[in-house]
């Protein structure tokens, strides 16, 4: 909070603190509601929940000076991610949402680090560019379908593209190596289902004892036998990719860096706690739908912003008709679109 502070943070000081949680988990709109408060109290929102702060950053310079921390840097754990255990259920293994040892989370983070910087992240941008095409054409599809203009929810659509990206970009899954449309319903839900045991604890202690009671809790023990038996194969399909040679010191893939991973004391972890962070990574990607969707919300609201953005993209060869790129990770370099990713990296 200090470095906040220095920028001039205003406080909203909401004393029911469970409301405030109430409303950051539940509220559907919330994009709506975090604009209200930055409209009312300035670009810097400071939330207390309980004895807990969370500070809103609407202001993008600062939150660059607060977020960027220079290399190596490593945030500690955050407690709040226990709710996550739901995710994969796996018995007696945290994947890195989830684990409370502070010296295994930084083991963790600083393993999977190197397939989240920049230049990694550039050389997915072939397969993004094209699973994205593919979500616009099928948004596209049923915009005709519907005779026209009409309102849609595009966060399931966007959620199976980015799923696509990890399996086929970071994990360089083979194609049809997991259902992403599965994936997608599955994720969501789980990731409904820990809201709701946040702002409902007597759900999740009911989910403790009688998990099977209820039909919520016969669909999230399936949910999560799926995502248990994909982080299961896709493990042992890493093992078999890299049984010869072992791991190339070049390779910087979230694949690579899944299988150099070492505990806190540097020891090779055990086969659940690989599968649990594989696990993690399947279902990180729901945060990605809510990014996006929160920019284009952004984007909607000012025309004129809409404009610039279509100019910065002409300008680096990607239109509507260029950006075609397939979302395969093999077949991307004769494409236009492939072409007009490599010019917008640069």
């Amino acid at each position: 909070m200090e470095a906040g502070e220095r920028v001039g943070v205003k406080s909203c000081m909401l004393q029911k603190g469970l409301c405030v949680l109430f409303c950051c988990c539940r509220v559907t709109d919330r994009h709506r509601l975090y604009t209200e408060w930055h409209e009312r109290f300035g670009p810097f929102v400071r939330v207390r929940v309980a004895h807990r702060s969370m500070l809103l950053v609407a202001d993008p310079a600062a939150a660059a000076s607060i977020l960027v921390k220079g290399p190596g840097y490593v945030p500690q754990k955050p407690p709040e991610y226990t709710a996550f255990d739901v995710a994969h259920g796996l018995q007696g293994f945290n994947g890195m949402l989830t684990h409370q040892d502070e010296a295994t989370w930084k083991a963790a983070r600083r393993a999977i680090a190197p397939a989240f910087t920049i230049t990694e992240v550039k050389k997915q941008y072939p397969v993004i560019l094209g699973c994205m095409c593919d979500t616009m054409q099928t948004l596209d599809e049923a915009i005709a379908a519907a005779g026209g203009a009409a309102d849609f929810d595009i966060e399931h659509h966007v959620l199976v593209a980015t799923n696509k990206v990890v399996a086929r970009g970071f994990l360089q899954l083979p194609e049809g190596f997991i259902d992403p449309e599965q994936q997608a319903h599955d994720v969501s839900f789980i990731m409904a289902t820990a809201s709701r045991f946040i702002c409902e604890p007597w759900r999740w202690v009911g989910h403790l004892y009688l998990p099977f009671l209820t039909a919520e809790g016969r669909r999230l023990w399936s949910a999560r036998r799926r995502l248990a038996a994909w982080g299961e194969a896709i493990y042992d399909l890493l093992q078999q990719r890299y049984a010869a040679a072992g791991v190339p010191e070049q390779d910087h893939s979230l694949a690579g860096c899944l299988m150099r991973m070492t505990d806190k004391h540097g020891n090779k972890p055990k086969r659940g706690a690989v599968v649990a962070e594989i696990c993690d990574a399947l279902t990180a990607s729901e945060t990605v739908p809510s990014s996006i969707m929160w920019t284009l919300y952004c984007i909607a609201m000012r025309p004129k912003l809409q404009q610039q953005l279509q100019q910065e993209l002409a300008r680096a060869g990607i239109t509507s008709s260029t950006a075609t790129a397939p979302a395969g990770p093999s077949s991307s370099s004769s494409s236009s679109g492939s072409d007009a990713a490599h010019s917008f990296s640069q």
